[in-house]
């Protein structure tokens, strides 16, 4: 994201992202925490978008 001078402000969270580069796959999935998250439901919630997003490419992962 990007903040201007004039207090402007754009961002965004990558929730789910995957990047192959020849055989290597990497896998990441992230949460958007904001003042009444609870850290143990955050978890699970990033744990569970990593397993579908394995799934999807083909590999198997334990959560």
């Amino acid at each position: 994201g990007y903040m201007e001078p004039g207090g402007s402000l754009d961002t965004c969270i990558t929730i789910r992202s995957a990047l192959k580069r020849g055989d290597t796959m990497v896998l990441q999935a992230g949460a958007g925490v904001v003042f009444d998250s609870q850290p143990d439901r955050e978890y699970e919630e990033t744990q569970q978008k990593l397993a579908a997003l394995a799934r999807a490419v083909g590999v198997g992962v334990d959560v």
